[in-house]
């Protein structure tokens, strides 16, 4: 979860599926649905969800690309949640 200031204030990192189907094994385009949960303690207000992936044996960050030599960071953004009262 980042919030208003850009700033990560909660997360979740774990292997897709509980570890039961790697990212090794996925075929190109293929979706995949992973839950993730977490219970943050923060003030109320709007939070966007982002997501991204890492390399296990050297934890550095994958950046994300669009055809070429195009980098587009290194993390996707999934929407945004309200944290209410």
């Amino acid at each position: 979860l980042i919030d208003g200031a850009g700033q990560m204030v909660a997360g979740h990192d774990a292997q897709p599926r509980g570890g039961l189907y790697p990212t090794s094994v996925w075929a190109p385009g293929e979706r995949v649905a992973d839950e993730r949960f977490w219970t943050p303690d923060l003030p109320p207000g709007r939070y966007h969800v982002e997501a991204g992936l890492y390399d296990l044996a050297t934890m550095a960050r994958l950046p994300l690309t669009g055809g070429g030599d195009v980098t587009l960071g290194d993390r996707v953004a999934l929407g945004e949640i309200e944290i209410t009262p």
